[in-house]
């Protein structure tokens, strides 16, 4: 006899009905099997089916959904089978379970249905009632996220490649790219392979994402993140270059036009002549610059914009530049006259010069042509009237339009005599501003014709190499250079550069009549002078008044004493006259009268040359040669080998003690 514990917990009502349906059953007796009964299995009803079995939806992403179902019943629980893809039914929950609800989790994709059991437990099994079919469910799990495509920060072609990582789940992928600050676009989509280039890309910041799908567009990852791409294509060709068909100064202006795409900076090439490639004349960011040209030739010139993936295409002008600098002008020319009106004329060379043109004027009148396109340094010119000629000289390079200023003039005063003309101009050679090339000073032979400075070789200095007619702009206190005034000679006096040039003037006497014819000796209002010139060619000078005609005098310049200073030697003309030695400043050192040591010291029997080893006597009728020996103070104070000195008579007329001729005899 079965007993009944008055503690059961009754957990649910089903669970209760079902518990006395079988002790029901036990209660009613069983047979030799156990079985309550013959054909107990069909006497045990079986419970009703499930109602609504129902999917949340007809996809799923993520394989997690809830399988639900209604029951009007209470029967002890449930059993579910799934069928994938249309293959035979499993259980996926086969011990019954009273709830009305399958949380479902599937790991694969695929076509999913599912059927629902209602069932009670009986002694022998479970007796279940017919499954129930839920509606099917599409299964696509959404892939992960892809990370940000692979690309390159920068690119110079306007080509942008890009990769990306697998991502599981995924079938295919978009891809989404934004230029700039502009919107997300969708640029490609049902990508299979793991990379894409594109092609063709205008200047910009290009960013590209990627979405991961899993065969169904319903079923796709978010974007990814980005990855950005500068593109910096070369920009375009500039749109003008200006250059100018011609020039003859050194610096030009050339221009360009803007160029099309990124531009940081314009490059300026050129070729001169038949060079066999360009070179870099400038890299600007402006489009108009100023080009040095220090060789005349022609340029072929061309720009390009560049930023830093290159150089776009050449932009070439229309036209080819020809440079032709300008000569220096030319130094102040030198003249001669020749036979029957000829003046010839003659210059150094002027740096660039190919040809000269020579202008002449007459008597300060109007400048005229005299000669053109001259190629050599000289050509001569005809003349037929008297006065003064000024001669100036321009230089030019190859071209009319490149011909440098007309440079300083010189001049001659010319008269006509039988067809011939005469030259009135004194020259001292000397390099009287210091810079080792030699000048020449042209002086006037007539008071208040025209003095200058010019150059011997060397170039043109233009504010050293001048003529003038009275005064030096330098120097009012001299008013007449010419050789009515002084002698003119060239020598090293002082510190200043170069050499000085010495002018010793002239006196003159004046009779006065009256009752007694009185002579007046007039000297020049600056007796004598050392001119200099110091660094910057400014001209000054020192007197010194040392009284002595010139005309009187032979005159000889040398360093006596070796202190790197000339003395001047004043050697009377006429013989047994007195000579006389004065010191670089003009004063008088020695004075050599006639029969000093022995010697008749006079012009008339010696010729005189200043060495290092002392002074060289030669004879002036037999040629002979004695050394006046010097001492270190530079006074005379031996000659070893002598003539008997000439005496004169009252009237100067020599006489000789033994040796009408004054030969030197031992």
């Amino acid at each position: 006899m079965l007993c009944y514990t008055p503690y059961i917990k009754i957990i649910s009502r089903a669970l209760f009905v079902s518990f006395l349906s079988i002790i029901s059953t036990l209660a009613s007796g069983v047979d030799e099997q156990g079985c309550p009964g013959p054909n107990c299995q069909n006497n045990v009803e079986p419970p009703a089916p499930p109602t609504n079995v129902a999917l949340p939806a007809s996809t799923s992403t993520s394989g997690n959904y809830q399988l639900t179902w209604e029951h009007e019943g209470y029967p002890m629980g449930y059993q579910v089978k799934q069928s994938k893809n249309g293959g035979a039914y499993t259980f996926i929950q086969e011990s019954l379970n009273p709830n009305k609800y399958l949380d479902i989790a599937v790991a694969e994709d695929g076509q999913y249905v599912y059927q629902v059991f209602a069932c009670n437990p009986s002694p022998f099994g479970v007796v279940c009632s017919g499954g129930i079919n839920s509606g099917g469910i599409t299964v696509a799990l959404k892939p992960a996220t892809p990370s940000a495509p692979s690309a390159p920060n920068k690119s110079y072609t306007g080509s942008i490649a890009i990769n990306w990582s697998a991502v599981t789940h995924a079938t295919y992928y978009n891809i989404q790219q934004k230029l700039n600050n502009g919107s997300w676009a969708t640029i490609d989509t049902n990508q299979t392979s793991l990379n894409k280039t594109y092609n063709s890309l205008a200047d910009g910041t290009y960013a590209f994402r990627v979405q991961a799908c899993n065969e169904h567009a319903w079923s796709c990852s978010d974007y990814g993140s980005s990855s950005n791409t500068a593109v910096i294509n070369k920009p375009g060709m500039p749109a003008s270059l200006t250059v100018p068909t011609s020039s003859s100064d050194s610096v030009i202006n050339i221009s360009w036009g803007a160029s099309t795409g990124i531009v940081s900076q314009y490059l300026l090439r050129r070729l001169l002549n038949d060079a066999s490639s360009y070179t870099q004349v400038a890299l600007t960011s402006a489009k108009s610059i100023n080009v040095t040209h220090d060789s005349s030739g022609i340029y072929k010139y061309q720009v390009l914009a560049c930023n830093e993936g290159g150089c776009g295409e050449p932009r070439l002008p229309g036209n080819n530049l020809e440079v032709r600098l300008k000569p220096a002008p030319p130094f102040v020319p030198t003249l001669q006259y020749n036979a029957d009106g000829l003046v010839s004329v003659s210059w150094p060379a002027a740096q660039r010069a190919t040809y000269y043109n020579i202008q002449k004027r007459l008597n300060g009148g109007s400048w005229t042509s005299a000669v053109n396109s001259v190629a050599q340094l000289n050509t001569i010119f005809s003349v037929s009237t008297d006065g003064v000629y000024d001669v100036r000289v321009q230089a030019c390079n190859t071209h009319n339009w490149s011909c440098s200023n007309f440079g300083n003039h010189t001049s001659l005063h010319m008269t006509l005599s039988g067809g011939a003309l005469s030259q009135s101009t004194n020259q001292v050679e000397g390099d009287f501003n210091g810079d080792g090339n030699l000048d020449v000073f042209n002086q006037a032979l007539i008071k208040g014709e025209l003095s200058s400075i010019s150059p011997l070789e060397g170039f043109n200095v233009n504010n050293f190499h001048i003529n003038w007619t009275t005064a030096h702009p330098d120097i009012s206190a001299i008013e007449d250079w010419s050789a009515e005034e002084y002698s003119a000679y060239s020598g090293n006096f002082n510190d200043n550069p170069g050499d000085e040039l010495l002018l010793l003037g002239a006196k003159e006497i004046v009779l006065i009549h009256s009752e007694i014819i009185i002579p007046i000796t007039i000297f020049t209002k600056v007796r004598n002078a050392i001119v200099s010139w110091d660094s910057s060619n400014n001209a000054s000078f020192v007197e010194f008044p040392f009284d002595a005609d010139p005309k009187q005098f032979k005159v000889t310049i040398g360093d006596l004493d070796e202190d790197g200073y000339d003395e001047i030697i004043l050697q009377g003309k006429t013989r047994g006259a007195t000579s006389y030695v004065l010191t670089h400043e003009g004063n008088l050192k020695q004075t050599l009268n006639n029969g000093y040591l022995g010697v008749d010291w006079s012009a008339a029997t010696y010729d005189i040359e200043i060495t290092e080893d002392g002074i060289i006597l030669t004879n002036t009728t037999t040629n002979e040669v004695s050394i006046a020996y010097i001492s270190p103070t530079g006074i005379i104070i031996r000659v070893p080998k002598v003539s008997r000195y000439i005496h004169t008579d009252l009237l100067g007329s020599p006489v000789s003690e033994s040796d009408s001729a004054g030969n030197i005899i031992e």
